[in-house]
């Protein structure tokens, strides 16, 4: 039984977004430390650019060092179990067990995933640094502190790392953190495809099998098998997209 087939013409799009956020002073290269001391206590002596410090600091204060320097007399301090060397730029940020840093990240668009990225050290093992993204909260311990998270974003989401040691207090010890980076997701640039492809409307009976047959001429006819139907709903809409580009098909609908 041959059965009544329309052709409908749909245009079938694909889209890849892309969104650079930038974090800003991820690496604590601002401000500059002055070498000697080769460390600034926050906040007593200066305050971290873009990032607000809240919280109690269980001792010492936290502080942005450049240990690294040449002639540093914290060698001990700069790289080993107590700190790590910056990894990106000069400096890194030692945060004190009690202490928070935070920093409001703007303009984000809905919907599009972000990549965080961090390392640092836990100078106490029982130590615990808790990241916050708005909703998202996630403890790392010493195995967990290079990370790639994918976060949703929301319009002004304020962003924090806290040090928490609830196991152990020691005046002289923290949590050293470098190279924070928040980023698009994805990095592909924006981009449109469109395809043209036939969709094909069968009327049939509703339950029944068909047998979806193509042909590229009608004149010697020669009849593909395409694929075959079960009608959940008539008019069925099939759509081909294994139609070459600018090819002309036609087909028909075979009962089974």
């Amino acid at each position: 039984m041959l059965n009544r087939i329309s052709i409908t013409f749909l245009l079938i799009g694909t889209c890849c977004n892309a969104l650079g956020q930038t974090l800003i002073n991820g690496s604590f290269e601002s401000p500059v430390v002055p070498c000697p001391p080769y460390y600034l206590y926050v906040p007593s002596q200066a305050s971290i650019t873009s990032w607000t410090l809240t919280g109690t600091g269980t001792g010492e204060q936290t502080y942005i060092s450049n240990f690294a320097a040449p002639g540093s007399p914290y060698p001990g301090k700069g790289s080993g179990t107590n700190s790590i060397p910056s990894l990106s730029g000069n400096q890194s940020l030692r945060l004190s067990y009690g202490d928070t840093i935070s920093q409001i990240i703007s303009n984000c668009v809905p919907g599009i995933p972000l990549s965080l990225k961090f390392s640092g050290t836990l100078v106490n093992v029982s130590g615990i640094l808790r990241v916050s993204f708005g909703a998202y909260s996630n403890d790392f311990t010493a195995s967990g502190l290079n990370a790639l998270l994918v976060i949703p974003q929301d319009t002004n989401v304020l962003l924090s790392f806290s040090a928490i040691c609830p196991a152990y207090d020691n005046s002289k010890e923290g949590i050293i953190l470098d190279s924070i980076s928040l980023t698009a997701f994805t990095s592909t640039p924006a981009s449109l495809s469109i395809a043209t492809y036939p969709g094909i409307s069968i009327v049939g009976v509703v339950g029944a099998n068909y047998l979806l047959e193509y042909a590229d001429a009608l004149q010697p006819t020669n009849w593909v098998a395409l694929t075959n139907l079960t009608l959940s709903f008539s008019p069925y809409l099939f759509v081909d997209t294994s139609v070459p580009n600018g090819q002309s098909r036609f087909y028909r609908a075979i009962s089974q």
